[in-house]
């Protein structure tokens, strides 16, 4: 890649938040996700915290990961 081509573009998550507040039916959508992002957040530092990568978490539910 021509390094004098990539000009990366900085994100500001909490300006763009703030801005996509401001959208009707957004921070209703956007509060409605709380639980499950909070259960997702629980089960990923289970998972850390036990010291397992998804595939081995995967395996032991009898399950595979995505290709």
């Amino acid at each position: 890649m021509n390094s004098a081509l990539f000009q990366p573009i900085r994100l500001d998550v909490q300006a763009e938040l703030a801005h996509a507040m401001q959208r009707p039916g957004f921070g209703v959508a956007w509060d409605a996700l709380e639980e499950e992002y909070a259960a997702l957040n629980a089960l990923l530092l289970a998972r850390q915290q036990a010291g397992l990568t998804q595939a081995e978490v995967a395996a032991r539910m009898g399950c595979r990961l995505p290709p």
